[in-house]
């Protein structure tokens, strides 16, 4: 190819690749790298390669015809990774958080209201309001915040922020002048 190309069309070509370094038709390369990560990041039981992941523009993949049922398995991968757990006798299914409601908690000092919140989300069943857990007892909320925190990966310092936060909410609530 350079053998055909004069120097001033190889100048251009050169400007061409400087402007534009990952040229646009293999988007579909960024793409597949992009919903891979996800697949990942959502905890996917099975990661396609990149390569299942792109077009087949040469038809060089053999076809493959999948059953209702397959697909119905295939959706199933995709579904947020869950835990049951059980806190003083009592099981529950929590669920992972997705990126962005861990995004949203980066760099935040969360107080009971936001705890309340988080856990709310996170509890698949039973399904509980904010309201609802305020209203547990407090060991109860303790554990199940630990649990949630610690499977969501937040670190440890994370779990025991959140303790000492609903320790305070608990002093305040015991000895307010309503109690």
């Amino acid at each position: 190819m350079l053998a055909g190309m004069t120097h001033s069309e190889y100048i251009h070509w050169i400007a061409i690749y400087e402007t534009e370094p990952f040229p646009e038709d293999r988007a579909d390369l960024r793409t597949a790298e992009i919903l891979r990560m996800q697949l990942i990041a959502a905890g996917a039981k099975q990661i396609p390669t990149i390569a299942d992941l792109l077009p087949d523009y040469w038809g060089e993949r053999t076809e493959r015809r999948q059953s209702p049922e397959q697909m119905k398995a295939n959706m199933n991968l995709i579904k947020p990774r869950t835990k049951e757990i059980t806190i003083e006798g009592g099981a529950m299914v929590i669920r992972a958080l997705t990126a962005a409601e861990a995004f949203e908690l980066r760099g935040k000092d969360l107080g009971s209201v936001e705890i309340f919140g988080l856990m709310s989300k996170s509890i698949m069943e039973p399904v509980l309001s904010p309201e609802d857990i305020g209203q547990l007892p407090t060991s109860f909320v303790t554990a199940l915040t630990a649990e949630i925190f610690t499977f969501n990966g937040l670190g440890s310092k994370a779990v025991e922020d959140a303790k000492a936060e609903l320790k305070k909410t608990e002093d305040s609530t015991t000895n307010s002048p309503a109690s």
